[in-house]
């Protein structure tokens, strides 16, 4: 089965008797049930006619994986089919990484971008081109992979964000489907690269104390102070 997909080939059951003959006048009803961990969707019950059912419209959402068919009819034994959930369409990504990161640094936990179906289910066979963009800052290292198997792990592309200290956003999107999804990341100040000099005068009397003196501010490469006593 495909996650959320009509089966191609519906159930047919029949209805026989203990030496497995055909009961051709049975009118019996049939209910047709999934094992836990999947939805079994379309019309699950119905009466056989001339002693056999064919189902409509039955297809499986959930995780993907092994699952049982069980069909029952009051009275009668019931059959159990094995059936494997396969993932269906990719409809949605999602991303993880690193929460905080250092300006100007690779994030300690690089992006991993997955194709998912409706349900959450990893679309395997899925290679769709992620590119990575963000909010409030500007980001470097590789930003553009290929999915392998539904997962675009930029490990080891130092993916990283330059700019001022704050909330910034990392914004996920596949091609095709123009799917996204953003990850929150808090940029924290870089190494100190520079000094900065504020408040400093201008002129100056000789052997009279500056009327402004000068404040000095160790700054990373963008700007942001950097707290050496940390």
């Amino acid at each position: 089965a495909v996650n959320g997909v009509a089966f191609t080939t519906q159930p047919t059951v029949e209805i026989q008797d203990v030496s497995g003959n055909k009961v051709a006048s049975s009118t019996a009803s049939i209910t047709a049930s999934a094992s836990a961990g999947a939805t079994l969707d379309g019309t699950s019950t119905s009466n056989a006619t001339a002693g056999s059912l064919t189902f409509s419209g039955l297809k499986l959402t959930g995780a993907s994986g092994d699952y049982t068919l069980t069909y029952s009819s009051n009275g009668l034994t019931s059959f159990v089919q094995n059936i494997t959930n396969a993932p269906g369409a990719a409809t949605q990504i999602s991303i993880t990484g690193s929460s905080t990161s250092v300006n100007d640094q690779a994030l300690g936990y690089q992006p991993v971008v997955t194709v998912k179906d409706a349900s959450g289910n990893t679309v395997t066979d899925s290679n769709a081109s992620i590119t990575l963009s963000a909010t409030g800052a500007a980001i470097g290292g590789t930003v553009t992979m290929n999915a392998v198997n539904g997962v675009a792990n930029f490990d080891g592309k130092g993916v990283k964000l330059t700019g001022l200290v704050g909330a910034k956003t990392i914004t996920a999107t596949s091609t095709p489907g123009s799917f996204t999804a953003d990850l929150a990341v808090t940029l924290t100040y870089g190494t100190a690269t520079k000094l900065s000099v504020s408040a400093s005068t201008v002129s100056a009397t000789n052997r009279v104390a500056f009327a402004a003196q000068p404040t000095v501010t160790v700054q990373d490469v963008s700007g942001n102070t950097v707290d050496l006593s940390l």
